[in-house]
């Protein structure tokens, strides 16, 4: 049946819910109309389950309460309009035959029964004037949500004006990601306020790119911060000591010199790397699909590595200090075969510095796969990734920093 129904068989086991909106216009450009699907739908269905709308606004239409909406809305009250075809839409009339008195707050028309009549609105509280009123009712308010001891309303989803590590990682959605291996949390979906998260079976070499102070460094901080919390293994290559300080504070490894790097690489990812490997190969052979490999080799330890520079890196790698043995061969092999070993890799590059990188293999094998994410805007001349969903005009917008746009 329906929620009626339902309170007349079992009483007031589930409280109905009211939800109050005070100009729905205002809330559509502050959501960037995302919720309009969701409430025309609870408009025309949400009575059945005990959940009503009230809504204030100018009237109906494209910048105001969709008709779509609108034409689920059973009960409307007009205050003062501007002429009669304003009151007729609103009161959902061909005509009106009164108007109610002009310049007087509250005055309107209402509908009881079949008929339109003039109606005064009472005031909320006895006071001196508005503002006085407005105190009385924000006072009445805070009385009701103290002595309230159950779960409130969620707030509409927004970006933290000051978004600091501390209360992202606060936040509902993040805490809900952490429970999941599979995901490393990064950020805010801008459309959708979501928590976005790199899903960790759709990616491997996985390139953060950018200008000079775009926000790349803080964003792999960020991710380091999210691996750490998921108790990872963290692997950091800094051969600038932009992030020892922030290592210092974190149970990562932290790799800062060619010795330490030939001696991770021997004495550390090989062994792990080889027995992974025998594995996958088991299962490619039993016809496994890559769901499945990465799925059966959720067991293993995840091994993420983040590379400050990768410039740096391929420089140190196949350039190695005196004494230091070779690298390039391993690392080669692991980016071009490591793929869903539970190893993966996130390096920094700023795109003027792409064209450099060529002569080296590790390089052409690592941004071969295409993923990653892009600070500061102007992808017009971006040679990675592919922006092919982005008009002309959106290509060669600046964004400000810490704001990313995902490939298609």
């Amino acid at each position: 049946g329906n929620y009626s129904q339902y309170v007349q068989a079992n009483g007031v086991v589930l409280p109905a819910i009211i939800l109050v909106i005070d100009n729905f216009a205002n809330f559509r450009n502050k959501t960037n109309n995302r919720y309009d699907e969701f409430f025309i739908r609870l408009s025309k269905e949400g009575v059945g389950y005990g959940v009503f709308i009230i809504v204030t606004a100018a009237g109906f239409g494209a910048a105001e309460i969709p008709n779509r909406m609108g034409d689920n809305i059973r009960t409307t009250i007009s205050l003062e309009m501007g002429d009669k075809f304003q009151y007729a839409d609103v009161m959902r009339v061909t005509r009106v035959e009164i108007i109610p008195e002009e310049n007087i707050k509250g005055r309107g028309l209402i509908r009881v029964g079949e008929s339109l009549i003039e109606y005064q609105t009472a005031l909320a509280l006895r006071a001196e004037d508005d503002f006085k009123r407005a105190e009385l009712i924000t006072q009445c308010v805070e009385q009701m949500r103290t002595a309230w001891k159950g779960k409130c309303a969620s707030p509409i989803p927004q970006i933290p004006k000051t978004f600091t590590w501390s209360v992202f990682c606060e936040t509902e959605d993040f805490k809900n990601t952490v429970k999941d291996d599979r995901i490393l949390s990064v950020g805010y979906l801008e459309k959708t306020v979501q928590v976005y998260g790199i899903d960790l079976s759709e990616n491997y070499c996985y390139l953060v790119t950018g200008k000079n102070r775009s926000g790349k460094t803080n964003f792999l901080k960020i991710a380091i911060a999210s691996a750490v919390i998921k108790k990872f293994k963290v692997v950091i290559f800094d051969f600038a000591g932009e992030y020892k300080t922030f290592a210092d504070r974190t149970t990562v490894t932290y790799i800062s010199d060619d010795a330490a790097m030939f001696r991770y690489f021997n004495e550390e990812l090989s062994e792990p790397f080889r027995s992974r490997n025998i594995k996958k190969r088991k299962w490619v052979s039993e016809g496994c699909s890559d769901k499945e490999i990465f799925e059966n080799m959720a067991d293993e330890e995840k091994i993420l590595h983040f590379i400050g520079s990768l410039p740096e890196f391929l420089k140190h790698m196949y350039k190695p200090a005196e004494n230091i043995g070779a690298m390039s061969g391993f690392i080669e092999t692991l980016f071009e075969k490591g793929s869903f070993h539970n190893v993966y890799w996130f390096a920094i590059l700023n795109p003027d510095d792409a064209a450099t990188l060529g002569i080296y293999k590790a390089y052409t094998l690592f941004a071969k796969y295409k993923k990653g994410i892009h600070f500061g805007g102007n992808v017009a001349e971006h040679r990675i990734f592919n922006f092919d969903y982005l008009s002309f005009a959106e290509k060669s917008k600046a964004e400000k920093q810490g704001v990313a746009l995902l490939p298609s």
